[in-house]
């Protein structure tokens, strides 16, 4: 078996009853920050969720392993690189949203809603997984990019004012906070933090 991690043949000692599972899990072959992206097994790209797949895998069964892997801070530095894109997406679809309150379409408004509420929380949750990652790798990040947990505050701020407004059907609130609350958010995050981690991050 010829085992690859980033291209680079890796000579190690395997029992007979290593899983392609046990490889990929396993603590001396990597450390905890740094994660498998792709798996190639004699020439064929494999899903990384496909655990039942590697778990039934002998090791011993296979010609060729190929692993590719990241360090969680390559990996939030690719997040951040799409943030930009689920910004705009986000913001796109509050003028929409806004638009169609202003216009008195409410059952367009609230499916817009559900469907903006979905791409505003995969932006959520990009965004805490990218800051948890920093916070892990990079000493005093508070005081080094205070605007990073200066918009996260406020970001949940607006979150915890929307739903109760949406369920008042407080519409002026709901458009207010949207409009101007949750869209000048977004924006400095563009404008400001995510340019301060993607600096910090070439330290």
């Amino acid at each position: 078996m010829n085992l690859s991690i980033n291209k680079r043949l890796i000579e190690i000692k395997l029992e007979e009853d290593t899983t392609v599972l046990d490889l990929i899990n396993a603590q001396y072959l990597e450390s905890k920050e740094k994660v498998v992206t792709e798996v190639i097994l004699d020439g064929e790209k494999f899903f990384l969720d496909d655990e039942n797949n590697f778990a039934n895998t002998l090791v011993k069964d296979i010609g060729d392993i190929d692993l590719s892997v990241k360090t969680s801070m390559e990996l939030a530095n690719e997040a951040l690189d799409s943030c930009n894109s689920y910004i705009d997406t986000v913001i796109a679809s509050i003028d929409q949203l806004t638009a169609s309150y202003q216009q008195g379409d409410q059952q367009l408004a609230n499916a817009q809603f559900a469907e903006a509420i979905e791409i505003f929380d995969l932006f959520v949750q990009l965004i805490t997984g990218i800051h948890k990652t920093f916070k892990r790798n990079v000493v005093n990040l508070s005081e080094q990019t205070p605007i990073v947990q200066k918009l996260e505050i406020h970001l949940f701020s607006i979150i915890k004012a929307l739903l109760p407004a949406k369920e008042k059907e407080d519409i002026i609130m709901l458009c207010d906070l949207l409009e101007y609350e949750l869209k000048d958010n977004l924006t400095q995050w563009k404008i400001q933090a995510i340019p301060a981690l993607k600096k910090l991050s070439q330290y």
